[in-house]
């Protein structure tokens, strides 16, 4: 997971603010994205880890209506 902390935060740069997304949050889904690819026998890929990031974001966006 740590050879793609890089990877986690240069897209985590792209969601901060939005929504109130903060950066370690962003950060945090990106790992745990990463994690679930490789438990499941896959290498992460960077459109993965975008997508779950963007669900967070719609998540908190959800929470604040």
């Amino acid at each position: 997971v740590t050879e793609y902390e890089g990877l986690c935060e240069a897209l985590a740069r792209k969601f901060v603010g939005r929504a109130g997304a903060e950066f370690d949050d962003l950060v945090q889904e990106g790992r745990i994205a990463v994690w679930q690819s490789l438990q499941d026998g896959r290498a992460p890929s960077t459109s993965y880890v975008e997508y779950a990031m963007r669900m967070w974001v719609t998540t908190l966006r959800r929470q604040a209506s």
